[in-house]
């Protein structure tokens, strides 16, 4: 996915982190940021506990793990708001997705128009079969036809990222 995106020269962080969040894959363009975080790796079919996307849990029978998408919107939010307090792109947008493949969505079509205010997605990619859910090269083409980013912001999208990682 990178290595296509990069042929297209479209800049990519791999496997990045924001205070203890795993960000699989960043990508940077003229005017935004797309972060790209693995969904749960265990394949199970997930819901939102009591159907509220920012409640901090899905569960899966009588399993329950941190929702990936209150991290990730939270992560997103500590994110730019460094961005915007340390560098000139106070206005910069950041698309954020959760990649499905081992796991899929109990409920993907209430989840994903709870979402849409967010600016925070899901994407699936095989084996997920979720109908509901766009595909993730779907975004990556979308992505190839925007123009690059410039090195003074990717310096700065490095430095918010090195100063947020957490060892």
């Amino acid at each position: 996915m990178a290595s296509d995106l990069e042929e297209n020269d479209i800049f990519c962080f791999r496997s990045t982190k924001i205070g203890d969040f795993a960000v699989k894959l960043t990508v940077l363009t003229q005017d935004a940021i797309f972060w790209f975080i693995e969904g749960p790796l265990q394949p199970r079919k997930w819901k939102m506990a009591d159907d509220d996307p920012m409640k901090g849990v899905w569960i899966a029978g009588d399993e329950s793990i941190p929702s990936p998408l209150k991290q990730t919107f939270d992560a997103r939010e500590t994110f730019l708001k460094h961005l915007s307090e340390h560098s000139f792109y106070q206005n910069v947008t950041l698309h954020a997705f959760v990649v499905m493949d081992v796991g899929s969505i109990q409920n993907p079509m209430k989840l994903t128009k709870d979402l849409s205010d967010w600016d925070v997605g899901l994407l699936k990619m095989p084996p997920c079969e979720d109908e509901e859910l766009a595909d993730l090269s779907t975004v990556i083409n979308y992505i190839k036809g925007l123009k690059p980013s410039e090195m003074a912001f990717n310096d700065s999208v490095a430095e918010s990222i090195m100063a947020l990682e957490k060892d």
